[in-house]
Protein backbone atom coordinates (compact mmCIF):
# COMPACT_ATOMS: atom_id res chain seq x y z
CA UNK A 1 0.00 0.00 0.00
CA UNK A 2 1.34 3.40 -0.93
CA UNK A 3 1.94 5.67 2.06
CA UNK A 4 0.05 8.98 2.00
CA UNK A 5 1.41 12.18 3.58
CA UNK A 6 -0.82 11.59 6.61
CA UNK A 7 0.80 8.21 7.21
CA UNK A 8 4.41 9.41 7.50
CA UNK A 9 6.61 12.34 8.52
CA UNK A 10 10.00 13.42 7.24
CA UNK A 11 12.65 13.47 9.97
CA UNK A 12 15.66 15.80 10.23
CA UNK A 13 17.75 13.55 8.01
CA UNK A 14 15.15 13.45 5.26
CA UNK A 15 13.92 9.94 6.07
CA UNK A 16 10.28 8.93 5.85
CA UNK A 17 9.03 7.76 9.25
CA UNK A 18 5.63 6.13 9.64
CA UNK A 19 3.41 8.33 11.82
CA UNK A 20 2.36 5.34 13.91
CA UNK A 21 6.01 4.79 14.87
CA UNK A 22 6.49 8.34 16.19
CA UNK A 23 6.03 8.91 19.90
CA UNK A 24 2.90 10.95 20.80
CA UNK A 25 4.95 13.57 22.63
CA UNK A 26 7.04 14.14 19.51
CA UNK A 27 3.89 14.63 17.45
CA UNK A 28 2.58 17.15 20.00
CA UNK A 29 5.88 18.99 19.93
CA UNK A 30 5.89 18.98 16.13
CA UNK A 31 2.35 20.37 16.03
CA UNK A 32 3.10 23.18 18.45
CA UNK A 33 6.39 24.25 16.85
CA UNK A 34 4.86 24.12 13.37
CA UNK A 35 1.97 26.37 14.47
CA UNK A 36 4.24 28.86 16.25
CA UNK A 37 6.67 28.94 13.33
CA UNK A 38 3.89 29.69 10.86
CA UNK A 39 2.67 32.53 13.08
CA UNK A 40 6.23 33.86 13.37
CA UNK A 41 6.62 33.82 9.58
CA UNK A 42 3.44 35.89 9.24
CA UNK A 43 4.58 38.34 11.92
CA UNK A 44 7.98 38.69 10.25
CA UNK A 45 6.28 39.48 6.94
CA UNK A 46 3.99 41.98 8.66
CA UNK A 47 6.97 43.73 10.26
CA UNK A 48 8.79 43.86 6.94
CA UNK A 49 5.73 45.39 5.30
CA UNK A 50 5.36 47.86 8.18
CA UNK A 51 9.02 48.91 7.92
CA UNK A 52 8.75 49.49 4.17
CA UNK A 53 5.49 51.41 4.65
CA UNK A 54 6.94 53.53 7.48
CA UNK A 55 10.04 54.52 5.50
CA UNK A 56 7.94 55.38 2.46
CA UNK A 57 5.59 57.56 4.51
CA UNK A 58 8.37 59.37 6.39
CA UNK A 59 10.36 60.06 3.23
CA UNK A 60 7.22 61.22 1.44
CA UNK A 61 6.47 63.68 4.26
CA UNK A 62 10.05 64.94 4.14
CA UNK A 63 9.75 65.63 0.41
CA UNK A 64 6.36 67.36 0.85
CA UNK A 65 7.76 69.62 3.57
CA UNK A 66 10.75 70.52 1.41
CA UNK A 67 8.80 71.20 -1.75
CA UNK A 68 5.66 72.87 -0.40
CA UNK A 69 6.91 74.62 2.71
CA UNK A 70 10.62 75.09 2.07
CA UNK A 71 11.13 73.38 5.42
CA UNK A 72 14.25 71.28 5.70
CA UNK A 73 13.66 68.25 7.90
CA UNK A 74 16.28 65.68 8.66
CA UNK A 75 19.57 65.83 10.42
CA UNK A 76 22.96 64.28 9.98
CA UNK A 77 22.99 61.29 7.61
CA UNK A 78 19.31 61.85 6.82
CA UNK A 79 18.05 61.03 10.30
CA UNK A 80 14.64 62.44 11.18
CA UNK A 81 12.48 62.75 14.30
CA UNK A 82 8.75 63.44 13.96
CA UNK A 83 6.14 64.11 16.67
CA UNK A 84 2.40 64.02 17.05
CA UNK A 85 0.96 67.48 17.72
CA UNK A 86 0.41 66.71 21.42
CA UNK A 87 3.83 65.09 21.74
CA UNK A 88 2.41 61.78 22.94
CA UNK A 89 4.26 59.84 20.22
CA UNK A 90 7.39 60.33 18.20
CA UNK A 91 8.87 58.47 15.24
CA UNK A 92 12.58 58.33 14.54
CA UNK A 93 14.11 57.39 11.22
CA UNK A 94 17.78 56.61 11.74
CA UNK A 95 20.65 55.35 9.61
CA UNK A 96 23.77 53.75 10.99
CA UNK A 97 26.91 52.61 9.23
CA UNK A 98 27.99 49.02 9.76
CA UNK A 99 31.73 48.80 9.96
CA UNK A 100 34.49 46.24 10.08
CA UNK A 101 38.25 46.50 10.44
CA UNK A 102 40.92 46.12 7.81
CA UNK A 103 44.54 44.91 8.11
CA UNK A 104 45.62 48.07 9.94
CA UNK A 105 43.93 46.71 13.05
CA UNK A 106 46.79 44.23 13.43
CA UNK A 107 49.22 47.14 13.24
CA UNK A 108 47.26 48.85 16.01
CA UNK A 109 47.36 45.71 18.11
CA UNK A 110 51.15 45.47 17.72
CA UNK A 111 51.66 49.14 18.58
CA UNK A 112 49.51 48.82 21.68
CA UNK A 113 51.61 45.79 22.66
CA UNK A 114 54.76 47.89 22.32
CA UNK A 115 53.14 50.63 24.41
CA UNK A 116 52.22 48.14 27.12
CA UNK A 117 55.74 46.74 27.13
CA UNK A 118 57.00 50.21 27.96
CA UNK A 119 54.57 50.63 30.86
CA UNK A 120 55.68 49.51 34.27
CA UNK A 121 54.09 46.46 35.91
CA UNK A 122 51.13 46.76 38.25
CA UNK A 123 48.72 49.15 36.56
CA UNK A 124 50.33 48.12 33.27
CA UNK A 125 49.38 44.48 33.84
CA UNK A 126 45.76 45.44 34.51
CA UNK A 127 45.71 47.54 31.36
CA UNK A 128 47.19 44.66 29.34
CA UNK A 129 44.38 42.38 30.54
CA UNK A 130 41.78 44.96 29.55
CA UNK A 131 43.29 45.50 26.12
CA UNK A 132 43.44 41.75 25.53
CA UNK A 133 39.70 41.51 26.22
CA UNK A 134 39.03 44.31 23.73
CA UNK A 135 40.86 42.47 20.96
CA UNK A 136 39.43 39.05 21.80
CA UNK A 137 38.06 37.56 18.59
CA UNK A 138 34.44 36.47 18.26
CA UNK A 139 33.16 33.33 16.58
CA UNK A 140 33.56 34.99 13.18
CA UNK A 141 37.22 35.78 13.95
CA UNK A 142 36.52 39.51 14.17
CA UNK A 143 36.96 41.91 17.06
CA UNK A 144 33.89 43.57 18.53
CA UNK A 145 33.49 46.94 16.87
CA UNK A 146 32.23 48.80 19.93
CA UNK A 147 35.03 47.52 22.14
CA UNK A 148 37.75 48.52 19.69
CA UNK A 149 36.25 51.96 18.99
CA UNK A 150 36.04 52.61 22.73
CA UNK A 151 39.84 52.78 22.77
CA UNK A 152 39.67 55.97 20.71
CA UNK A 153 38.14 57.76 23.69
CA UNK A 154 41.08 57.06 25.98
CA UNK A 155 43.25 60.12 26.60
CA UNK A 156 46.72 58.58 26.41
CA UNK A 157 49.46 60.71 24.88
CA UNK A 158 52.22 58.10 24.59
CA UNK A 159 53.53 58.13 20.98
CA UNK A 160 52.96 54.39 20.53
CA UNK A 161 49.35 54.73 21.70
CA UNK A 162 48.73 57.75 19.46
CA UNK A 163 50.06 55.80 16.46
CA UNK A 164 47.91 52.81 17.42
CA UNK A 165 44.78 54.96 17.48
CA UNK A 166 45.67 56.33 14.06
CA UNK A 167 46.00 52.74 12.81
CA UNK A 168 42.56 51.89 14.21
CA UNK A 169 41.02 54.87 12.41
CA UNK A 170 42.73 53.81 9.18
CA UNK A 171 41.42 50.26 9.60
CA UNK A 172 37.74 51.24 9.70
CA UNK A 173 35.77 50.02 6.67
CA UNK A 174 32.09 50.85 6.11
CA UNK A 175 30.56 47.81 4.43
CA UNK A 176 26.84 48.44 4.83
CA UNK A 177 24.28 50.88 6.11
CA UNK A 178 21.41 49.87 8.37
CA UNK A 179 18.19 51.86 8.50
CA UNK A 180 15.77 51.92 11.41
CA UNK A 181 12.30 53.13 12.23
CA UNK A 182 11.61 53.49 15.94
CA UNK A 183 8.32 54.56 17.49
CA UNK A 184 8.12 55.99 21.00
CA UNK A 185 5.27 56.63 23.46
CA UNK A 186 5.52 59.40 26.07
CA UNK A 187 4.62 58.52 29.65
CA UNK A 188 2.97 60.77 32.24
CA UNK A 189 6.38 62.02 33.40
CA UNK A 190 7.23 63.19 29.88
CA UNK A 191 9.81 60.48 29.12
CA UNK A 192 9.68 58.62 25.81
CA UNK A 193 9.80 54.82 25.73
CA UNK A 194 10.24 52.75 22.59
CA UNK A 195 7.27 50.66 21.53
CA UNK A 196 8.95 47.24 21.34
CA UNK A 197 8.98 45.57 17.94
CA UNK A 198 11.67 43.11 19.03
CA UNK A 199 10.02 39.89 20.21
CA UNK A 200 12.48 39.52 23.08
CA UNK A 201 11.51 42.96 24.41
CA UNK A 202 7.74 42.67 24.08
CA UNK A 203 6.15 42.08 27.51
CA UNK A 204 3.79 39.14 27.97
CA UNK A 205 0.30 40.59 27.56
CA UNK A 206 -1.14 38.94 30.66
CA UNK A 207 0.49 36.87 33.37
CA UNK A 208 -2.66 34.75 33.54
CA UNK A 209 -1.83 33.46 30.08
CA UNK A 210 1.60 32.24 31.20
CA UNK A 211 1.14 29.74 33.96
CA UNK A 212 3.90 27.25 33.20
CA UNK A 213 6.62 27.22 35.86
CA UNK A 214 9.92 28.20 34.21
CA UNK A 215 12.77 25.73 34.44
CA UNK A 216 15.42 26.49 37.03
Amino acid sequence: MKMTEEMYRIDRDGNKIATKNIRPQELLEDQLVQALAEQAEKLSLTLAEYKAHAFTEVLTLRDVLRENYQAKRGGKKGNMTLYTFDGSYKVEMAHADRIEFGPDLEVARALIGEYLDSVTTGAGDELRTLISSVFRMGEDRSAKVGDVLSLLRWDIQHPKWVDAMAAIRNSIRVYDRASYIRVYRRDDAGAYHAIPLDLAKVPVASATHYTTTPEA
